[in-house]
């Protein structure tokens, strides 16, 4: 069987997708699935943009204008707190984006690590962006990407389209794991 990092199972599932353009703002906790993009520029496209609320408003406009889920990226913390405001956008006109962010490494989680949202609970980052999102799931084991990222995109285009958030640790982008294959679009 061959091996995939998460961040590779995404890009490739985007490409069979159909995306052609990722929108994002790279930093120390979106980087492995930024180096998955760039390897494949070829086949989809990272515009890179200098604030995360832009990433967002991007994979809406890609949405509007293509009918395909537009996709944004961002790092983790305060970086992916700033989608908000996009993906609330997205929500109130139904458009289908799908979101993904960074995470602090699964072992640091409710630690208080640097620019992790889990002060308090566990959830509360998810709780947060629930606000302007139809689920938001956080991918604990890279076993789990590949059932994840096609679930989003179905998700993002179900009943009525919207906006969806998937958040990967760091450890969990760049582990590999043994699959039959890319899974194939909805």
């Amino acid at each position: 069987m061959p091996e995939y990092t998460s961040s590779e199972i995404i890009a490739e599932y985007l490409i069979k997708e159909g995306v052609e353009h990722v929108f994002g703002v790279t930093g120390h906790g979106c980087t492995a699935f930024v180096d998955a993009f760039f390897d494949r520029h070829d086949r989809i496209k990272p515009i890179m943009v200098r604030h995360e609320q832009s990433a967002a408003h991007m994979a809406d406009a890609y949405f509007r204008v293509t009918g395909r889920p537009g996709v944004c990226h961002t790092s983790l913390g305060p970086g992916a707190t700033n989608l908000l405001t996009g993906l609330a956008t997205a929500m109130v006109d139904s458009s289908a984006v799908v979101a993904l962010c960074g995470a602090p490494p699964t072992r640091d989680v409710e630690r208080g690590v640097l620019q992790s949202m889990y002060r308090h609970r566990e959830e509360d980052f998810a709780n947060i962006m629930r606000l302007s999102a139809k689920r938001v799931w956080n991918v604990a084991r890279a076993d789990r990407t590949p059932e994840v990222i096609a679930r989003a995109f179905k998700e993002a285009i179900t009943g009525r389209p919207g906006p969806v958030l998937v958040e990967l640790p760091i450890d969990v982008q760049t582990e590999a794991v043994g699959i039959p294959g890319i899974p194939e679009p909805r």
